[in-house]
């Protein structure tokens, strides 16, 4: 039986992320995205909250001056509820989208970057490593995570 070598290389995927200075930036453009998107809900939510409580104390008081302006302000306060849903989804979605494209963006980086790097580096084959789900055992030698996140780095920092 004669061996058969194939030049393979690995990227772990987990450390591409967090050491690639795109990923870092993007992952803190989302976050605070997020948290915009949190805070304005927030805020909207507890004004809506306040209203819908002097509501009540209005209603147990009756400062109504008719069954028709109690059921108006009810009314007008559950369609402020269902925007407040609405807008919760919306922000949500926002945020989905943002993430895929950024995920987008950054697979295609990647795949660029691979495509230029097999031209000058002999391999055959190279493929992902995440959390350990398709190299259940490798050489050190084969990861090349650290000379692509180098490489790339140095690329992302010349662009900026």
């Amino acid at each position: 039986v004669q061996m058969v070598t194939m030049p393979i290389a690995y990227i772990d995927v987990d450390s591409l992320l967090m050491n690639y200075e795109f990923s870092k930036k993007a992952n803190e453009k989302l976050l605070i995205q997020s948290e915009k998107s949190k805070s304005e809900l927030q805020r909207k939510a507890n004004k809506w909250q306040q209203e819908a409580m002097d509501f009540q104390k209005k209603l147990q008081a009756g400062a109504f001056l008719s069954q028709e302006r109690a059921e108006a302000e009810n009314n007008r306060l559950m369609k402020e509820r269902q925007n407040l849903e609405e807008l919760e989804a919306k922000l949500a979605e926002n945020l989905m989208t943002e993430q895929a494209k950024l995920n987008q963006q950054l697979n295609d980086t990647l795949q660029a970057f691979i495509d230029d790097y097999v031209k000058m580096h002999p391999y055959q084959m190279i493929i992902t490593n995440t959390m350990r789900d398709n190299v259940l055992y490798a050489e050190k030698q084969y990861n090349i995570t650290a000379e692509v996140v180098e490489i790339l780095n140095s690329r992302y920092n010349v662009e900026k």
